[in-house]
């Protein structure tokens, strides 16, 4: 869904919300392409909009 609505856009800004309340993203002048892999974009930053310090605990159990 991402590459159908973003390909061959210019300058997107993409916001992320995650399951305990935290909003970030970043933003590129790049076009997007698929299979495109890495582009250098000097203009590229990532931000924090909202911070939450929830937390879940992991179960680490053995490998079988």
């Amino acid at each position: 869904m991402l590459h159908e609505k973003c390909d061959h856009q210019e300058a997107t800004v993409t916001v992320v919300y995650n399951e305990v309340g935290s909003v970030f993203g970043g933003y590129t002048s790049a076009s997007w392409a698929a299979g495109m892999g890495d582009t250098r974009d000097d203009k590229a930053f990532l931000f924090q909009l909202k911070f939450s310090n929830k937390r879940y605990n992991a179960e680490i159990s053995s490998c079988k």
